[in-house]
C-alpha cells in the first residue's frame, strides 16, 4: 500500500470505525482501549478526559461514526494532514437514557493530523472546522 493510501485508510478507520459505538450497551472502556491503540498526543488526552467525564456524569455516546468524505490528503515525511467533509452521527445520552445536545444535520470540514509511528499512522490531532458547511459531493 502506498503512503497516501495508508493515510487515507488510517483516517477513514478513525472517522468511521473508531467513532462507531454504543456506550449504552458496551460501556466506555472498549472505546478507550481502541483510542490508546490508534491515537497519540493531544487527541488521545482529550479523548481520555472526555470519556472520564462521561463516566463521572453517567452519560453515554452512541454513533454510527462520521459520514466521512476525504477532500485533501497532504503527506510530508512522517506527518500527514487530511481535510474531509463530514457529518457527525453521534448522540449523547443522559444516564436516564434520554438524548440531549444538538444532532448534526450539516456536513462540515474537519482536519485530521496523523503521525507515522513505526509502520502505523496514528491520529495526533483532530480539528472540527466550526460552522463552515461543506458539500460532500464536491469532496
Amino acid at each position: 500500500m502506498d503512503v497516501e493510501a495508508a493515510v487515507r485508510a488510517a483516517h477513514t478507520f478513525f472517522m468511521v470505525d473508531f467513532f462507531a459505538r454504543d456506550e449504552r450497551e458496551e460501556g466506555v472502556e472498549p472505546h478507550l482501549e481502541l483510542a490508546r491503540m490508534i491515537l497519540t498526543g493531544p487527541v488521545l488526552a482529550r479523548t481520555e478526559e472526555s470519556a472520564q467525564a462521561r463516566i463521572a456524569n453517567g452519560d453515554r455516546l452512541a454513533s454510527t461514526g462520521f459520514e466521512s468524505n476525504i477532500d485533501v490528503v497532504e503527506v510530508d515525511g512522517d506527518t500527514a494532514k487530511v481535510l474531509d467533509c463530514s457529518r457527525d452521527t453521534g448522540v449523547l445520552y443522559r444516564s436516564d437514557g434520554t438524548p440531549y445536545g444538538p444532532v448534526a444535520t450539516d456536513f462540515k470540514f474537519r482536519e485530521t493530523w496523523l503521525t507515522l509511528d513505526g509502520d502505523e499512522w496514528l491520529v495526533e490531532e483532530f480539528f472540527i472546522g466550526g460552522d463552515i458547511a461543506c458539500d460532500p459531493s464536491a469532496a
